[in-house]
């Protein structure tokens, strides 16, 4: 393998597991990594004091960094992994989740519903499909209890509280056609429209709220102008949710143009679905994506609230 393969690019998109093999085996990658650390921290010995005041950009690349520490480092270092090993492991399993469509909302990470959804076991899945089965076994089964449960738990946030009785209509549609095995109409193509649109909604009403203005792909808040979800990362304190911002960002609502294939792997486009190019967007992992998003912008929109 030759050194010049690698880029940042390259290396922002290993997940940790990947990052550790090729530690391992790669000396070409031990190499480029070695100095990649030696240019983006120079002076990490010196500015070890200052740890606490730089913790959020130095946890992006404390996982990967952990076994190439120096020995002086090496005590540190080992302490470092074990505080934060718990937050790198969610980390990186949604960074692994995002690659195949899936995110971790908060509904998913609450402790009282580890043992029917597991997350632990995710980690284990490696066939598209199979995972896809568990997402919708853990919220469909016993007549949607989890979905419905989750979308109840929205109303205390006064964003999501006037819409309500829609999003609960909207998990009543699809238990009813399970019920009467309806097969004929796909109310899957009815019920993602909707869930998006509540989407735009909820964003625009809650950036008024908070002061922002916005055109159609901007918001501008004290002289910054960002994407229309990257305001998101400035309201967004917990590490455990940035893979959800990105999937958000750049697949949901990732740029797309007329009569023009989309990037991502996961063909789940908004402009596409909304504007009718893609026709093949109503099956139920879009749907239940889609609450999961809802999920997250419930948590992020209600900062005084954020317990489930």
């Amino acid at each position: 393998m030759k050194k010049a393969k690698y880029t940042e690019q390259f290396l922002s998109d290993l997940t940790f597991k990947e990052t550790q093999e090729l530690l391992k085996t790669d000396e070409d990658f031990k190499v480029f990594f070695t100095e990649y650390l030696e240019k983006k921290f120079p002076k990490l010995e010196e500015n070890i004091s200052n740890f606490s005041d730089n913790i959020k950009n130095f946890l992006n690349v404390v996982s990967e960094s952990i076994k190439i520490f120096n020995s002086k480092l090496a005590e540190l270092g080992n302490q470092l992994y074990e505080a934060f090993k718990p937050n790198l492991e969610i980390i990186d399993l949604n960074k692994s989740l995002y690659k195949k469509g899936w995110v971790l909302s908060p509904y998913l990470l609450n402790e009282k519903n580890q043992k029917d959804f597991n997350i632990k076991f995710l980690s284990e899945i490696n066939d598209s499909k199979k995972l896809d089965k568990h997402y919708q076994d853990f919220l469909t089964r016993k007549n949607f209890y989890h979905l419905e449960k989750m979308v109840i738990s929205w109303n205390s946030n006064k964003f999501f509280r006037r819409r309500n009785k829609s999003l609960i209509d909207s998990v009543n549609i699809l238990r009813l056609a399970v019920l009467n095995k309806q097969k004929k109409i796909n109310v899957n193509n009815f019920i993602l429209p909707f869930l998006i649109a509540q989407i735009d909604g909820i964003v625009y009403d809650f950036l008024e709220k908070k002061g922002y203005t916005f055109d159609k792909t901007r918001i501008q808040k004290n002289n910054r102008s960002v994407k229309k979800f990257e305001w998101i990362q400035w309201e967004e304190t917990n590490l455990h949710y940035y893979s959800i911002v990105d999937f958000i960002e750049n697949v949901l609502f990732g740029v797309s143009y007329p009569k023009q294939k989309i990037k991502s792997k996961v063909v789940y486009n908004r402009n596409k679905i909304m504007h009718g190019e893609n026709l093949k967007y109503g099956t139920m992992k879009n749907v239940l994506r889609t609450y999961l998003i809802l999920d997250y912008l419930s948590k992020i929109t209600n900062k005084d609230n954020t317990k489930k």
